[in-house]
């Protein structure tokens, strides 16, 4: 029975040190920074987790949960930036275009 322990053990610790590894990179991911100028973020694409990615150990959920809360609130941030950009167009798009090469000017202020 003792190996049977000692196994289970060990990959309980597997199991925590994979997933201690995860949350980092996803903990990483979330703070780094977007520059808007460099479109090399653009070619990384969705995550996808390591295949057969154990059980969250116990030890690891109140971690995992502030995670999952901060990229809900990002989540939010982002759909809001979004709508805020889409109206920025729709204002953009009812600015008539000039016939010719004439001056057009805006009334920001009414």
């Amino acid at each position: 029975m003792p190996e049977a322990e000692s196994l289970s053990a060990r990959s309980s610790d597997d199991a925590e040190e994979l997933w201690l590894r995860v949350l980092t990179e996803l903990e990483a991911e979330l703070e780094a920074p977007v520059d808007l100028d460099d479109d090399s973020h653009a070619e990384l694409g969705m995550w996808s987790s390591p295949t057969q990615l154990p059980v969250l150990p116990a030890s690891l959920r109140d971690r995992a949960d502030a995670l999952h809360r901060r990229q809900r609130e990002r989540e939010s941030e982002l759909v809001a930036e979004r709508t805020q950009v889409l109206r920025h167009l729709e204002a953009l798009r009812a600015v008539p275009r000039p016939r010719a090469a004439a001056s057009v000017y805006l009334d920001v202020s009414g």
